[in-house]
């Protein structure tokens, strides 16, 4: 399983300098873990 927080969320979503290294984890849907209070967090 992969677990995603905040950071990780807004280096993928904006394009950060560390989004290549997240983009791995999020697109592997069956095995990601995204804790409510993070989308809260990256949606607010």
């Amino acid at each position: 399983m992969n677990l995603v927080d905040t950071s990780g969320l807004l280096e993928y979503c904006f394009s950060g300098p560390n989004a290549a290294y997240f983009t791995k984890q999020i697109k592997q849907t069956n095995t990601l873990l995204v804790p409510v209070i993070c989308l809260y967090e990256v949606f607010r």
